[in-house]
C-alpha cells in the first residue's frame, strides 16, 4: 500500500480507530487478570490482531452495498480472540468486558467520525502527514483508556474470581443485537424514511444516540444489581449483629456459670486431697485440676466484653490445639458498644482460627492479639499464620469458594462497624502471614490524656 493510500484509508475507515479504541478499552477493563503470556508475545498478538481485523474488513465488507454493517461485528469477534489468547479468564469475563469495549469503541467512533475527516484531510500525502494522523489516533487511543480507566472501571468492575450473573450477560448481548441491527444503513433509512443520499452526519447522530441509550440501559442495570447487592449485605450484616447479641449474651451466661463451677470443682478437689494420699487418686485429681484451669483460664483485660469474647474464643483455641496470646488494655475499649466490640473481635478471631486450624504444622497455630493506642488511634491488630500470601480483592481477601456472594462478610462487618466510629481496617498479606488491623478515633477527651 502506497503512502497516499494509507492516507486515503486513514481518513476514510473509521474501523482502525473504532479496533484501536476496542483494544484499549478492554486492556484497562481486564487489568486485574493475568496474562497467558509474556509482554512481547502479548504485543505481538495485539499487532497481529488489529492487522487481522483490518484485512478481514477490507476482504469482507463492501462499502457500495452498504454492508458497513458488519465492520463492528468484525471488530467486536477479533477482540473476543484477543481476550482469549491473552488472557487467563473464563468466557464470561471476556465477553462482558467485550461488550462494554463494543460500545465504548462505538460511541467514540460516532463522535469522532466527523472531526476525524476534516482532521485527516489537512494533513498533506507525506511522511510528516502520516505522522500527524498516527499522533492523532494515538492521542484519541489514550484518552480513551485515560476515561474507561477514571469513569468506567469503577462502575463496570467486576471480582476476576466471581462468575458474572447470566442475567447480565444475556443483557449485554440483547443490547449488542440491538445496536447492530438498528446501526445497519437499512434499517436506519427504513426507520427515517430517507434515500442512500441521507447526509451522512444524521447517520452519524443517530447511531450515537443509540450507542448511548445502551450504554444507559447497562449502566442502569450495574446500578440497580450493586444497590441490591449492597441492601442484601446490609440485611445479612444486620441479621449477623443481632445473632452476635444473642450469642453474646449466652456467651456471658456460660463463663460466669463455669467459672463459678470452677471455682467450686478446684475447692473440692483440695478437699478430696486433704482427706486421701493415694498415688492413683493423686495422679486422677491432677487430670481434673489439668482440664479445670482451662475453663477457669478467663482472660482479664479490663473490659467485661473482651474479656468474654477472648475467654470463649481461646476455649475453641485450646480444642484445636492453637496458642492464642493476647496483649490488651481493654479500659480502652469502654467507648464501644459491647456487642460492636463482640462483633469485631468475635469476627476477626473466628477468621483468623479458621486459618490456623487447616496448618498441618502445629508450631505455626498461633494467634496474636494486641490492643493499644498509638496517638489518637485505638489500635486493634490480629495476626495469624496461613497457607502462603493472600491475595486482596477491594481491600478485602479473595476467595476460591463457590459461594462468592456471602464471602467476607465477617470482614466487611467489621470494616462497617469501625466506619461506625470513624475508623477503617486494613488488612496485610506477606508470605504466610496475614494481619488485620482495625484503627478507630480515639473520643476527643481519651486523645488529649493519650497526647499528654
Amino acid at each position: 500500500m502506497t503512502l497516499p493510500e494509507l492516507m486515503q484509508y486513514l481518513s476514510n475507515e473509521p474501523n482502525l480507530l473504532r479496533f484501536l479504541c476496542e483494544l484499549a478499552a478492554v486492556e484497562v477493563l481486564c487489568h486485574p487478570h493475568p496474562r497467558r503470556h509474556g509482554k512481547a508475545l502479548h504485543v505481538l498478538l495485539l499487532l497481529l490482531t488489529v492487522a487481522a481485523s483490518q484485512a478481514a474488513i477490507y476482504l469482507l465488507v463492501d462499502s457500495d452495498n452498504a454492508s458497513t454493517a458488519l465492520e463492528a461485528p468484525i471488530c467486536l469477534a477479533f477482540t473476543l480472540l484477543y481476550l482469549a489468547l491473552t488472557r487467563k479468564t473464563d468466557g464470561g469475563h471476556i465477553f462482558y468486558y467485550a461488550s462494554w469495549a463494543y460500545f465504548v469503541a462505538e460511541l467514540v467512533t460516532q463522535t469522532f467520525i466527523p472531526l476525524q475527516t476534516q482532521v485527516l484531510r489537512l494533513t498533506s500525502e507525506t511522511v510528516p502527514g502520516l505522522c500527524l494522523s498516527l499522533l492523532y489516533y494515538a492521542v484519541l487511543v489514550a484518552g480513551v483508556a485515560c476515561c474507561v480507566y477514571r469513569f468506567l472501571l469503577p462502575a463496570v468492575r467486576y471480582s476476576q474470581t466471581a462468575p458474572i450473573p447470566k442475567g447480565r450477560l444475556a443483557l449485554h448481548g440483547m443490547m449488542m443485537v440491538l445496536f447492530t441491527v438498528l446501526a445497519n444503513y437499512q434499517v436506519i433509512f427504513w426507520l427515517l424514511g430517507e434515500n442512500n443520499q441521507l447526509n451522512s452526519n444524521m447517520i452519524t447522530v443517530y447511531r450515537w444516540v443509540v450507542c448511548a441509550v445502551c450504554i444507559f440501559v447497562l449502566l442502569l442495570q450495574n446500578s440497580l444489581e450493586t444497590l441490591q447487592r449492597t441492601e442484601m449485605e446490609l440485611a445479612l450484616s444486620r441479621q449477623l449483629w443481632l445473632l452476635q447479641k444473642e450469642q453474646y449474651e449466652l456467651s456471658q451466661e456460660n463463663i460466669d456459670l463455669i467459672n463459678r463451677k470452677c471455682h467450686d470443682l478446684k475447692h473440692q478437689m483440695e478437699a478430696i486431697r486433704q482427706l486421701k494420699d493415694e498415688v492413683e487418686i493423686d495422679r486422677q485429681l491432677e487430670e481434673m485440676e489439668h482440664a479445670v484451669l482451662i475453663y477457669d483460664s478467663a482472660m482479664k483485660t479490663g473490659n467485661r466484653a473482651l474479656d468474654i469474647v477472648l475467654t470463649e474464643k481461646s476455649l475453641q483455641c485450646e480444642g484445636r490445639h492453637i496458642n492464642m496470646t493476647c496483649m490488651a488494655d481493654g479500659s480502652q475499649l469502654d467507648f464501644l458498644d459491647k456487642i460492636d466490640l463482640y462483633t469485631m473481635f468475635g469476627n476477626a478471631l473466628d477468621n483468623a482460627i479458621e486459618a490456623v486450624s487447616k496448618l498441618e504444622d502445629r508450631a505455626q497455630r498461633v494467634i496474636q492479639v494486641a490492643v493499644y493506642t498509638e496517638k489518637a488511634l485505638l489500635m486493634i491488630r490480629v495476626r495469624n499464620y496461613c497457607q502462603g500470601k493472600v491475595s486482596l480483592e477491594d481491600g478485602l481477601p479473595a476467595t476460591s469458594k463457590s459461594n462468592k456472594q456471602d464471602h467476607g462478610i465477617g470482614l466487611k462487618s467489621i470494616r462497617s462497624t469501625a466506619e461506625k466510629y470513624g475508623g477503617d481496617i486494613a488488612i496485610q498479606s506477606t508470605d504466610h502471614i496475614f494481619s488485620l488491623q482495625i484503627l478507630i478515633p480515639l473520643p476527643q477527651g481519651e486523645a488529649l490524656e493519650q497526647a499528654e
